[in-house]
């Protein structure tokens, strides 16, 4: 979807202006909910082996934080690396 160029009201000098709706379009919200879905069942289904984990071999609760360590170290690895380049 491109602009067009609109006249412009403030004078000679702006040849084109910005569109009256800023927004995104209505595809971006059918996105933001189906992340969310995925998003929660992958939350929901993570939980739950988390706790089948622990009980079995009580070590499920140390499985899920040295993940989560590793997954903020990767992530701000990422952010950092590309901060700086």
């Amino acid at each position: 979807m491109a602009h067009e160029p609109q006249a412009s009201t403030h004078g000679a000098g702006h040849a084109k202006a910005l569109p009256a709706d800023l927004g995104a379009p209505p595809l971006v919200d059918v996105w933001k909910s189906r992340a969310l879905i995925v998003g929660v069942t992958s939350m929901c289904v993570a939980l739950i082996l988390i706790v089948l984990a622990q009980a079995q071999d009580h070590l499920g609760f140390d499985h899920f934080y040295r993940a989560w360590a590793l997954g903020t170290m990767v992530t701000w690895g990422f952010a950092w690396a590309g901060w700086r380049y």
